[in-house]
């Protein structure tokens, strides 16, 4: 074949394999690639293989489908790599909340951040390390354009400790711009809209009307109220001015726990009998049984194909957030940390747009937030507790930091099979 060869890694995943398929192949017909499906399950693979090829035959794209569950199989000369992974998630997440809410704390999703957070960076950044060393070895110049959580700490560890360039795809900010809409009565398309931060708690710096460039901001804050914007985005709106797009259950992540705030962690990773439901219909549609449209109302919003679309056609792509590292585009913030923010991608690249400071009452905000997704992703490479210790001391979403010790370190136990480092 004369295209990319992509790699995707995790490819049954319902949401998340769909709509890369989608974007490969209808919208920008990615003629002459090759897709190379990676998952444990070789059966959602081959369901996928199957999709992606009903797709190809009805949109007249040529593209060449192969499907493996051992990685090392299909890395070899890849181009590009995808990654959505995670280990044994749903049921070791219930586990860390068990074992969280037993020992008092409090958690509004468990995922980027506070002690179930640092659990699942233990556990996720290794696995990440461990495609990114094995791509070292296979396909050196690919990117891995990667989705899975907790993704600050993944893509800080992933660039930092290996030599694979490595791009954090999260557009859940995009939530916050039809709630802007919505509010407004604009369509989300006359938004222009600046933002930036860190993942699950970047920031609208900006908003205006693309159309006449009058700074919507004021009418945003006048507006605002618990029938426009959830419990959590107007608070910190009153007490900062700035509005975070990511909804209460990721911004909660960053923030000490507020028991005011309603919120139900990890829902959107769908319930067991969700999850099987969307199984079977994977599998109907393969077969040429369902009809593949309804896939379309549960695709991923993210669109690492855009990524790709840019760098292989040298096209200049303006993404409104990508993830990354700072280098300067967010002053105050470490050079090397991973902040989402908006990036022009080409052939060499994504290079972000320079920022400046944030804005004071953000960076207060934001600066021990990013401290500790520094000691989290530290402590996951190195398997040193003491790192573990010092990313709890940092994180502001853990106030009762003896109570986080004693669940860390039961956490640690309850995962011992998947931690052989922390033995």
């Amino acid at each position: 074949m004369t295209g990319p060869k992509i790699v995707v890694i995790g490819a049954g995943s319902y949401v998340f394999g769909f709509g890369l398929l989608y974007d490969a192949i209808v919208d920008h017909r990615l003629n002459g690639a090759s897709i190379h499906l990676v998952d444990l399950n070789l059966g959602l693979a081959k369901a996928m293989e199957g999709i992606g090829r009903r797709l190809a035959r009805q949109h007249g794209v040529t593209i060449e489908f192969f499907t493996t569950t051992e990685r090392c199989t299909a890395l070899p000369g890849a181009d590009f790599v995808t990654a959505s992974v995670a280990i044994d998630l749903l049921r070791r997440w219930r586990i860390d909340r068990e074992i969280a809410e037993k020992h008092g704390i409090h958690e509004t999703s468990g995922e980027c951040g506070s002690v179930s957070g640092l659990s699942r960076t233990v556990r996720d950044v290794p696995l990440i390390l461990s495609i990114c060393r094995d791509m070292e070895r296979l396909c050196p110049n690919s990117p891995l354009l990667n989705v899975s959580n907790p993704l600050s700490r993944v893509v800080l560890a992933a660039n930092r400790h290996t030599k694979i360039r490595t791009v954090g795809f999260c557009y859940v900010a995009l939530g916050g711009w039809w709630t802007l809409a919505r509010m407004l009565g604009l369509p989300a398309e006359r938004l222009d809209v600046l933002n930036a931060g860190l993942n699950h708690f970047s920031w609208f710096l900006e908003i205006r009307d693309r159309k006449t460039g009058e700074d919507l901001y004021p009418r945003v804050r006048a507006e605002a109220s618990p029938d426009t914007i959830s419990p959590l985005a107007l608070k910190y709106l009153k007490e900062t001015g700035y509005l975070c797009p990511a909804g209460d259950s990721h911004m909660g992540e960053f923030v000490p726990f507020d028991p005011t705030i309603s919120v139900e962690g990890g829902g959107h990773h769908g319930r067991p009998e969700e999850r099987e439901q969307r199984r079977a219909m994977l599998l109907r549609i393969a077969a040429g049984l369902d009809d593949w449209l309804p896939l379309l109302t549960h695709r991923s919003w993210e669109r690492p194909m855009d990524y790709v679309n840019a760098v292989v056609r040298d096209k200049l792509t303006r993404f409104d957030m990508l993830n990354v590292p700072n280098d300067g585009a967010i002053k105050g913030l470490p050079k090397d940390m991973i902040v989402e923010a908006p990036c022009e991608v080409d052939a060499k690249g994504a290079r972000p747009r320079k920022i400046g400071a944030l804005p004071k009452p953000i960076a207060r905000l934001c600066t021990p937030a990013a401290e500790a997704i520094h000691y989290a992703a530290e402590a996951a490479v190195h398997a040193d507790l003491a790192l573990a210790n010092k990313a709890i001391d940092a994180d502001p979403a853990i106030n009762d930091k003896q109570a986080a010790r004693a669940a860390f370190a039961e956490m640690l136990a309850a995962h011992t099979d998947v931690l052989p480092a922390w033995r």
